[in-house]
């Protein structure tokens, strides 16, 4: 099977300590192990993590379809 490009959302920053941020976090992680790509869209405090997904978005609306995939070796936050 070839690997999936998946997104997975969360109303709870990733980084968090909710039940929610920890399994979506667990479920990313094991997914992009097993070779897929994986992108959370989540809330964060991290400047640098929110200008980097204002980024992503503008690109997206620009007609870049890659925009939303995470980087290879990126880390989940």
């Amino acid at each position: 099977m070839s690997p999936l490009r998946l997104c997975l959302v969360s109303p709870f920053a990733i980084d968090g300590a909710h039940p929610v941020a920890e399994h979506v976090r667990g479920a990313a992680t094991a997914l992009a192990r097993s070779g897929h790509r994986v992108t959370v869209l989540a809330p964060s405090t991290s400047t640098r993590a929110l200008r980097s997904g204002r980024r992503r978005l503008r690109a997206l609306a620009s007609g870049d379809t890659e925009a939303l995939l995470a980087l290879e070796g990126e880390p989940l936050q």
